[in-house]
């Protein structure tokens, strides 16, 4: 009992830390929320062995969960047999799959832990989104005083792209808070609506990720056509994301044959007609390898075959393709696509399993995170798997705990 007591005040302590410093790790050093996601992780796997003993392994065995992860981590490594640097590969295979196991951790421990981190969540998370809008204007207007205190100078590519993953985070992290204010009697609402109105002036003023800014309004879209549409919205929004990332490689050419002609005005930023132009350059490469693809990161391995298709592009090398479904496809070939289609159906079932109430907030979050990794990120970056995690976990939390 006593070191059953001493594990829940742990576990309690880290996930307080967790929430508390998710403005700072968003800010100034994303990177290490993926760390942060780690070893929170790893506490959870061992508090769920420790606490759940020999029925813990009954619970791993039935997850749905449990095998979408090994197959997942099974065609990150598979896809090194089709790369040219299969080293490099395996390197960041292993360091993707070290996240997700880990992060499975949630998953288990939250039958014996979720009166105790739901409670905590709950407390916290609507003063964090705020902190975190805080903590991005004074970054923004005051040139990056705590960028510079953590990591030195920042270089005008920081100054350009570092508060776009807390953009992002802000994004996602909307959706569980909503659902907070929704469920608990808060006589906060001046207060809620002071955090909305800093995230909106963070988002529209800095405008820092047109991707997060996308997730914010596609996301606002979904929520609202749920509510009205609980039961038809999301299986046609299912079946639409299926049937685009399987298409993904068709729709992208016919995009950059017909191109509005305006887009061409705006060449001169790394926005729309970029992001089209490398999406015909992976095109280009699905092509010659649609079952196996390249290998994670193909973008970077064969950045000379993309950069031969991307006009005026500013940068050495193109980190990722901007789009998850041809990601899948260049790295990972046909498997890593009908593994996602897998995936979706586990996932629709489980959102239909949710109540009316939380429908909404599930579908807005989904499609917050299909958006920005439509047009903006790595879906293997750790910053952006850990943030889809915490808050999809956020919002399993809050759901849990409205029950009691």
């Amino acid at each position: 009992m006593l070191r059953e007591n001493i594990l829940e005040r742990i576990y309690f302590m880290c996930w307080v830390v967790i929430i508390l410093s998710i403005p700072i790790l968003g800010n100034v050093s994303i990177t290490t929320l993926s760390f942060a996601v780690f070893i929170l992780g790893l506490i959870s796997w061992l508090y769920a062995l420790l606490k759940g003993g020999k029925n813990i392994w009954q619970v791993i065995i039935n997850s749905p969960y449990f095998y979408i992860v090994l197959l997942i981590i099974a065609v990150l490594f598979l896809s090194s047999f089709a790369s040219v640097d299969p080293g490099y590969v395996i390197k960041r295979a292993a360091k993707v799959s070290a996240i997700l196991v880990f992060a499975s951790g949630f998953f288990v421990v939250m039958p014996y832990v979720r009166p105790i981190v739901s409670q905590t969540t709950v407390r916290f998370l609507p003063w964090v989104l705020g902190a975190t809008a805080l903590v991005m204007l004074v970054e923004y207007f005051f040139q990056y005083p705590l960028y510079s205190f953590v990591r030195g100078e920042p270089s005008v590519l920081t100054k350009l792209h570092e508060l776009n993953p807390s953009a992002v985070l802000q994004t996602l992290l909307i959706w569980p808070i909503l659902l907070i204010f929704y469920h608990h009697e808060i006589d906060r609402k001046a207060l809620s609506i002071g955090f909305f109105i800093l995230i909106l002036a963070a988002q529209l003023i800095l405008f820092s990720s047109q991707a997060a800014l996308l997730g914010l309004v596609v996301g606002g879209f979904a929520f609202l056509l749920t509510v009205y549409a609980p039961n038809s919205f999301p299986k046609a929004t299912f079946i639409l994301i299926g049937i685009a990332a399987l298409l993904s490689p068709v729709l992208a050419e016919i995009l950059y044959q017909w191109k509005p002609p305006f887009f061409e005005y705006l060449r001169s930023s790394a926005a729309a007609p970029q992001r089209i132009d490398i999406w015909h350059a992976c095109v280009m490469l699905i092509k010659e390898s649609p079952v196996f693809g390249y290998g994670l990161d193909a973008t970077r391995v064969h950045a000379d075959n993309i950069l031969v298709y991307t006009q005026d592009y500013k940068w050495k090398e193109v980190l990722h393709p901007h789009n998850f479904a041809l990601q899948l496809w260049l790295d990972t070939g046909v498997f890593g696509v009908l593994l996602f289609l897998s995936f979706l159906k586990i996932l629709y079932n489980k959102l239909m399993n949710l109540n009316l109430d939380a429908r909404p907030y599930a579908m807005g979050i989904l499609l917050s995170v299909i958006s920005v990794a439509s047009v903006g990120y790595s879906i293997w970056n750790g910053w952006f798997l850990s943030t889809i995690i915490v808050s999809s976990v956020f919002v399993m939390l809050i759901i849990g705990h409205a029950r009691k």
